[in-house]
């Protein structure tokens, strides 16, 4: 194990100019200040795949990156629900500025502490609140299933779950009341449509937000929801 830390340490902390934001979100995943947020030696062995997509210098999802950069100006309000290790809050962070503000949602406890180190990491930490919860229809709690890398965590029934963990759920409304909100980016392995009801009242109060939503046919599988339903 050590030999093969020692590998991965050397080949993915390396000094990576990304293309684009010069994002230095690898070290959100094996940097060792993370142990202060209880990050366990596991946790990081076990999200090498990640760490691998994450480690050529390209940067992952350029076209919905390039989407969200175009429709948020300085002083926006950006919503990241699904926020994962952090990579679309650093984006909207550094579009809206010191004027705007990012609110994200990452229930995963380990994936949350990811979220924090990479807002850090970046610079952006006095712009992005993270509320550790997942969102849903309802304020409560829920069994979240953990995936073979954080990007697969869902409340949907998910095949190959390494674990489950109790996570609290919230109404994003609650949140959001009375807040002029511009962009959402939904990305919730499935439970998206929970998500849009949880949304109703955040979305009559502004007409003109954009929403940016996951569609994933398999996700919706797991769901047992068509695509007709999901479309309606």
């Amino acid at each position: 194990y050590v030999k093969r830390k020692e590998y991965y340490t050397k080949l993915y902390k390396k000094d990576v100019a990304f293309r684009m934001e010069k994002i230095r979100f690898i070290e959100a995943f094996i940097s060792g200040d993370l142990k202060v947020h209880n990050r366990k030696r596991s946790d990081v062995e076990a999200d090498l795949e990640a760490i691998s997509y994450y480690s050529d210098g390209s940067i992952p999802e350029p076209g919905t990156i390039s989407i969200v950069e175009a429709l948020l100006s300085e002083g926006d309000c950006f919503v990241d629900i699904g926020a994962n290790v952090g990579l679309f809050s650093v984006v909207a962070g550094r579009r809206v500025g010191a004027r705007g503000r990012v609110i994200a949602f990452e229930p995963t406890p380990s994936t949350a502490a990811a979220f924090r180190a990479t807002m850090h990491f970046n610079g952006v930490s006095d712009l992005v609140v993270l509320h550790q919860a997942a969102d849903s229809d309802r304020e409560g709690s829920a069994l979240l299933n953990i995936g073979r890398t954080s990007g697969h965590n869902s409340l949907v029934s998910l095949d190959g779950a390494t674990e489950k963990v109790t996570v609290d759920t919230i109404k994003p409304d609650d949140l959001l009341a009375g807040l002029k909100v511009h962009v959402i980016k939904i990305d919730v392995e499935g439970g998206e449509l929970s998500v849009l009801d949880g949304l109703k009242a955040t979305v009559a109060e502004n007409p003109d937000v954009r929403i940016i939503l996951e569609f994933g046919p398999l996700h919706l599988e797991r769901g047992s929801i068509t695509i007709a339903a999901w479309m309606a």
